[in-house]
């Protein structure tokens, strides 16, 4: 109960101890805990009154989060007017185009208001900190504010402190509130706060010398000389190791302040590969809800990590809303359990087997299996998933009384919702049927192109929408996801997260000869087929094994859908003759 209270609670400063160490309160769901600084080790608890709880802020029951508030902090030093951006004039226009194109996408302002609004603040980083907008609206009109940004002229330093010193200042209006809170840094390289500070000798010992003499550094360039002092390569390492821990001992403030679990930090490291990046990795690393990412100059990979963290931004609002439902109390079948069936029959109106059309986005009846005249499903889940609890189910033929049902057809899965909340909410049932029925209208394409037969091909199971009685619910209908059980060993290939496995789940051997008939490589790796590359496209088929499948239907999606789609978090079974 400490844990979920401390990710999700009202968190606000305590009363220090006797020892004058800080402690800070969460309260969460009418409990109030005192926690030390770490907010790992309780010290009191106790539960409000019924008027205090009604009081209380936090959020409660099945309420939406309340809103996001999102800080962009864009390098504007004198290195972002480089043109060396492709496709673009300067970096500047690079960032400012991406963000108008690929971070603020169409729709993302209704996935991050929740119950409250979205809303976003803009702060330009050069000497000092300029707040260019604060908490506009997720439209249309701020995209077009940012394109009318691409030809601001960037000047003079980029100084990291003043400008996450007023990010602060600007996500300190939502200290109380529910609001979930974002924070995009996003720089071309290492802070400059270390230019004009006196070392403890009283030297500016990043500065030029006032002789103007030159000296040549390591890549063989002429600069001029710094600054000197009786220990000047000390001296600057000092100041730059201030300059890192101080940056850090802010972003430590956000987490203390705000809830380390609250605010997400993404630090986007988009300038020369030479460049030194520690200080935005280092950052990145200081919040658990955090991400670097080192882009080089790539305008491709600048418009991928943004639309990347569109989605990290939806996902993590998601697990909020979801934190806040109400999860059934279930009891669990054990392994070795025989279930225990309701069964229902076709002859009550109320049982339907449906299907849902993407085309019409509409759902239509389904044929029953032939011979069945009735559909079981067991008590008590065998499983549950992140969002799913899962049941043995099957089709069935009731026999003479006194007999148990046959089975007819395959073994099925039905699957319901783990949180009280969704169980009626067909809409909730559809999403899950249309996206899965768009990643196998693109695996049967992906088959398609690959063309290397039924060991590398790629399917999903088909998804069924089952209507029964329920006499417990208001409507007297109960809803439930039913598919097709997999055989074999259930193994996880790939992550929303972005792992991938190592292991090698799939048992292959390399048929000896050479590439048979049925299998045209030229189509499978993409070839033109000419007849000068036939012999080196079968050459790289020997190389290929269907443990590569699942990361490689990944990134096809990416492509083939220009972009818009990415499937992953690939799980199920594996066989040759099958596929996955």
């Amino acid at each position: 109960e400490l844990q979920e209270t401390v990710k999700y609670g009202k968190r606000e400063r305590a009363n220090p101890g006797s020892d004058g160490k800080p402690r800070f309160k969460f309260t969460w769901k009418g409990v109030v805990y005192v926690t030390d600084e770490t907010g790992k080790h309780e010290i009191t608890s106790w539960r409000l009154n019924e008027r205090e709880e009604t009081e209380g802020p936090a959020v409660q029951g099945n309420e939406e989060f309340g809103g996001s508030h999102t800080v962009l902090v864009v390098d504007n030093s004198g290195s972002m007017r480089k043109d060396d951006a492709p496709g673009y004039n300067s970096r500047t226009e690079a960032v400012y185009d991406c963000l108008a194109r690929d971070f603020f996408q169409e729709g993302l302002g209704d996935k991050l208001k929740g119950s409250g609004d979205a809303v976003v603040s803009l702060i330009e980083m050069s000497d000092e900190a300029h707040v260019v907008f604060e908490r506009l609206p997720m439209d249309a009109k701020l995209q077009g504010k940012l394109a009318k940004r691409k030809k601001r002229r960037a000047r003079s330093h980029g100084n990291y402190l003043p400008s996450l010193k007023a990010a602060f200042e600007l996500l300190k209006v939502d200290q109380h509130n529910d609001k979930q809170l974002f924070l995009i840094f996003l720089s071309d390289g290492a802070p400059s706060d270390h230019c004009f500070r006196e070392c403890r000798h009283g030297f500016c010992v990043w500065q030029a010398s006032e002789s103007g003499e030159q000296v040549q550094d390591k890549a063989g360039q002429l600069r001029k000389k710094l600054t000197s002092c009786i220990s000047a390569w000390k001296c600057r390492k000092a100041i730059t190791d201030d300059v890192l821990q101080e940056c850090l001992d802010l972003v430590s403030d956000f987490g203390d302040t705000f809830g380390r679990d609250r605010l997400f930090l993404a630090t986007v490291a988009f300038g020369s590969p030479e460049e030194d990046y520690q200080v935005m990795q280092t950052m990145s690393k200081k919040l658990p809800r955090s991400s670097f990412q080192k882009l080089g100059l790539s305008t491709g990979l600048l418009k991928t990590s943004l639309s990347s963290l569109t989605s990290t931004m939806t996902s993590l609002c998601s697990s909020v809303t979801s934190a806040s439902l109400t999860l059934r109390r279930l009891v669990m079948m054990r392994e070795d359990q025989v279930a225990q069936m309701d069964v229902y029959l076709h002859s009550d109106p109320q049982l339907k087997k449906q299907v849902y059309n993407r085309g019409t986005k509409v759902y239509e009846r389904a044929p029953f299996e032939s011979g069945a005249d009735g559909f079981a499903i067991a008590k008590n889940p065998f499983e549950q998933g992140a969002e799913w609890v899962v049941y043995k189910s099957c089709e069935i033929k009731v026999k003479a009384k006194g007999q148990a049902p046959a089975t007819v057809g395959p073994m099925l899965v039905a699957k319901e919702p783990k949180h009280e909340e969704l169980l009626d909410n067909k809409d909730f049932y559809t999403k899950s049927c249309r996206i899965q029925g768009e990643a196998e209208a693109l695996a049967q394409l992906f088959n398609r192109r690959l063309n290397l037969g039924p060991a590398f091909s790629i399917s999903f199971v088909q998804c069924y929408l089952w209507q029964t009685p329920d006499l417990r619910k208001a409507s007297g209908v109960g809803l439930c996801k039913v598919e097709q059980e997999l055989t074999g060993k259930f193994r996880k290939w790939n992550n929303n997260a972005g792992h991938v496995t190592k292991k090698r789940y799939c048992k292959w051997e390399r048929p000896e000869a050479n590439v048979s008939s049925d299998v045209n490589p030229g189509v499978a790796l993409g070839a033109i087929g000419e007849d000068d590359e036939e012999e080196e496209d079968q050459h790289l088929f020997e190389f290929m094994d269907p443990n590569d499948v699942p990361s490689c239907f990944s990134h096809f999606t990416f492509v083939s859908s220009e972009e818009r789609q990415l499937v992953c978090d690939l799980q199920g079974t594996w066989n040759v003759v099958d596929g996955l």
